[in-house]
């Protein structure tokens, strides 16, 4: 998800406080992955009993997906900031083979083991990085059944690339980014554009976006300038939640095609740009009009819809709605973030949280003999899946990669 690419490597030396912002929305990144999959209103935990659907009021998986791609470019950005080199290069390249391979090869593993459903073919596409959810023109690489999450993996390794030719011919990243968007935009209006290269132009508006705002003015303090980064945090999940442009787009009579990453997710790049501007303390031409862009797009649909007489009428608006007006009271609420470390140690594990959730969420769900059928049961097996997957994700992150880190030392 993506996760991966956050994590610092060469990074100049910077307070630890602003180091803890970027790996505390990593870290809240995470969670909300963990949050969808283990809450959504399907028996994938209890095999008798579904949790309420008024959970899944509350989820942001995918969006967390973009979150993370905005996070993976300012950190892939911040730490290859030198001019370029073929010697930089190869070292950039076996520095990512080197933090993603090993971890992501052990979670296929115990994907396949947990729950054996993948054929030998798509466990083979998953290793190399080649899975997809559309078609390659007329070939198509499945994702695995067996662990979902590793979709974006291969949407990571496409821009991993993609930002060695930015690097080397020194494009700039905000108008990489914007013709990202073109493409994107063009795909979802002509088919004759391959549904892969639209989804991944469309994430690449995300993930260059980052690499965008690695190049900003150094950071300034963090406690120096406190921001409304409650307010933003209720207003990612409401716009996400809420999603203006599909519901423009579709009032309209426009055909919404079949999309992993697109046009219609467009309207979720400013609150996303604008948390990582806060955790990571940079700031642009245009910040405060960026921030208050975050709060009129869905405080603006929903004036549009009291102007009709329709605000209350759809009980799926009814939390966007709580969100957005508990946003707007709380605008001048910035409170500094001195208190974040402890969402830095999820963050720190945060890669290894997502590419291990599935096969232990499948573990706990096919394997352990637990109690099923009623909200005690699930909450019993949420604790058990908590424990095992926090377990899991410290001791990759904590105790097995250090390890690849030393038998591969200069790699980092």
């Amino acid at each position: 998800m993506s996760i991966e690419a956050s994590v610092a490597m060469e990074a100049p030396p910077r307070p630890r406080l602003r180091e803890d912002g970027v790996e505390a929305l990593r870290g809240l990144a995470a969670l909300m992955v963990l949050y969808c999959h283990s809450l959504a209103p399907m028996t994938e935990l209890d095999p008798r009993y579904r949790p309420s659907a008024l959970f899944w009021r509350f989820e942001t998986g995918q969006g967390a997906v973009l979150l993370f791609f905005v996070i993976s470019g300012y950190v892939i950005g911040l730490t290859n900031s030198g001019p370029f080199s073929p010697g930089r290069a190869r070292k950039y390249l076996r520095r990512r083979a080197v933090r993603l391979l090993p971890l992501y090869w052990i979670a296929i593993g115990l994907s396949v083991l947990s729950r054996p459903r993948d054929s030998l073919g798509s466990v083979v596409d998953n290793l190399l990085f080649l899975q997809n959810g559309l078609p390659y023109f007329h070939w198509h690489a499945s994702i695995l059944a067996s662990n979902s999450n590793l979709w974006s993996l291969n949407y990571e390794v496409v821009y991993y690339l993609a930002f060695l030719v930015v690097w080397q011919l020194e494009w700039r990243p905000g108008i990489v980014a914007a013709a990202c968007g073109l493409v994107s935009a063009l795909g979802f209006f002509w088919t004759a554009v391959p549904g892969f290269l639209t989804c991944y132009a469309g994430g690449g508006v995300f993930w260059f976006a980052g690499l965008w705002l690695a190049r900003r003015p150094q950071p300034i303090s963090i406690t120096g300038e406190a921001e409304p980064w409650p307010a933003l945090l209720l207003l990612y999940v409401a716009t996400w939640k809420l999603k203006p442009t599909f519901l423009l787009l579709h009032r309209l009579g426009v055909p919404i095609p079949d999309h992993w990453v697109g046009l219609i997710y467009f309207d979720f790049l400013p609150v996303c740009v604008a948390l990582l501007a806060i955790a990571s303390g940079r700031r642009f031409r245009g910040w405060r009009t960026a921030k208050w862009l975050c709060l009129a797009l869905p405080a603006g649909y929903f004036a549009w819809r009291a102007s009709r007489g329709l605000l209350f009428e759809d009980p799926n608006f009814h939390v966007p709605l709580a969100l957005t007006v508990a946003a707007a009271a709380l605008w001048w609420w910035r409170p500094a973030l001195v208190g974040i470390a402890r969402m830095a140690a999820v963050g720190s594990i945060s890669y290894a949280i997502y590419i291990f959730q599935r096969p232990v969420q499948w573990f706990v769900l096919d394997w352990i003999p637990l109690p099923a059928g009623s909200a005690a049961s699930f909450s019993i097996r949420m604790v058990v899946f908590l424990i095992l997957t926090f377990a899991v994700a410290y001791l990759m992150e904590h105790v097995l990669q250090p390890r690849v880190n030393r038998a591969f030392k200069g790699s980092r």
